[in-house]
């Protein structure tokens, strides 16, 4: 595989193996392989799942792994189309790749104050458990231990959850660090 073949890009994606998740950037791929960095900790051999924000989920092993810098060797050869693909649609604009969870969340609305469960996160807002049947377009306040505080509104609620979009959102860096805590 020559560097002619590989485009070159900058995505933000999602990489699981082994119950553990962490983000990554695409800098480049090919049909058959990936250059991409991040900060979990990866070893040579290693199976991984690189999702991207378009819904695609490619099945890869790590073939190198220099600090950050991590090669992913696909499966499968994947048609370079696949990355002209649009990202799946939230309800404002592309959906981020998000992460499971779970831990508490403090919410603040109306002066009253409760807790619930965070079920996934994502650069711009996060899933909860939602007990109180909250009403899309209601504002409040959220707060993860390790994040500052956040302004938010529900998105949706259904079956016993709740979508939230952040006011603005967490930051490539700061969601990295959280999700290693």
């Amino acid at each position: 595989m020559t560097v002619r073949d590989f485009i070159s890009l900058l995505q933000i994606g999602k990489l699981s193996t082994a119950g553990r998740q962490g983000l990554c950037l695409v800098r480049s791929m090919s049909s058959e392989q990936a250059i991409v960095r991040t900060s979990l900790s990866l070893r040579i051999g290693e199976d991984v799942q690189l999702g991207l924000r378009n819904g695609h989920d490619l099945h890869a092993i790590v073939t190198e792994a220099a600090g950050e810098r991590v090669v992913l060797q696909f499966y499968h050869a994947i048609s370079l189309s696949l990355l002209t693909h649009p990202h799946r649609r939230g309800l404002k604009g592309p959906e981020s790749v998000r992460f499971a969870t779970d831990c508490p969340v403090a919410m603040d609305m109306d002066g009253q104050t409760w807790t619930t469960r965070m079920l996934d996160i994502s650069l711009f807002g996060m899933k909860i458990a939602d007990d109180r049947g909250l009403s899309p377009g209601r504002d409040l306040c959220v707060h993860v231990d390790g994040l500052a505080r956040r302004d938010a509104q529900v998105r949706w609620s259904s079956d016993g959850q709740a979508g939230l979009q952040l006011a603005f959102g967490l930051g490539y860096e700061l969601l990295d660090v959280w999700l290693r805590r």
